[in-house]
């Protein structure tokens, strides 16, 4: 629980291998990005090859 403030929603995400491998699912990472950002949410995203 916060104490003396509001909370941050803070989400961790890992994209690696087949989710990144061609620009089509750079793509779809990237509109999952932008998805939960619009919603407010704060993004920690990590990529691996």
């Amino acid at each position: 629980m916060a104490r003396g403030g509001p909370t941050m929603k803070i989400i961790v995400q890992k994209f690696g291998g087949t989710s990144v491998a061609t620009h089509q699912r750079r793509e779809m990472v990237a509109d999952k990005v932008l998805d939960a950002i619009k919603g407010g949410i704060s993004l920690l995203l990590l990529f691996r090859q």
